[in-house]
């Protein structure tokens, strides 16, 4: 069984890369809410943040401070000016003007995409190419086909992705959600 805050959820799991190359497994979890074995519990996973704008910020302040089993490790963002701003904010982190580059930093097993919704299929795809775990800003694409390219490459790749859609873990949403199932509350005429 898994071990950490959602013990027992999951199958057991060996090493640090199995979590993130078991896509079954690995898309019913969530990035850094457990490890699948008591080693992992210790390790830090080395994240990469592309696209450095207000929610880009945000994640990379957060990761860096406040997830303990993560470290921020790279920023990538084609303004120089804003990878400059955020180096000086928060030391220790590589910066990058291209992602591509990012993506093939050793240290980075995982990449938070932040980057405008135009690029999310490029950089997804080139991070699942890449092998990382990938945490994707909402929208994934501006197209139903680009995301449908975006799922065949984490198939392919086999690595996790999730994508930014925090409401359903709210309690209200989820409180109305089972009030809307329940009948309680009627028929929805706009969502």
């Amino acid at each position: 069984e898994a071990v950490g805050p959602l013990q027992g959820t999951g199958p057991p799991q060996e090493g640090l890369a199995g979590c993130f190359q078991r896509p079954a497994f690995a898309r019913s979890t969530l990035l850094n809410t457990y490890c699948c074995c008591e080693a992992q519990l210790m390790a830090n996973i080395g994240i990469g943040v592309i696209g450095l704008g207000r929610m880009g910020q945000v994640y990379a302040r957060h990761v860096a401070r406040q997830i303990a089993s993560a470290a921020l490790v790279a920023v990538a963002d084609p303004s120089g000016a804003a990878t400059e701003a955020f180096s000086a904010q928060v030391g220790g982190v590589t910066a990058y003007a291209d992602y591509h580059d990012l993506l093939r930093d050793p240290q980075v097993q995982g990449v938070i995409i932040a980057s405008p919704t135009s690029t999310h299929r490029d950089v997804v795809i080139a991070a699942a190419d890449a092998g990382k775990a990938i945490f994707c800003e909402k929208p994934t694409a501006l197209t139903l086909s680009a995301t449908d390219e975006m799922l065949a490459a984490v198939d392919r790749a086999g690595v996790v992705f999730q994508v930014g859609f925090m409401r359903r873990f709210d309690r209200a949403y989820a409180d109305a959600f089972a009030k809307i199932e329940s009948g309680l509350i009627g028929e929805p005429v706009n969502i």
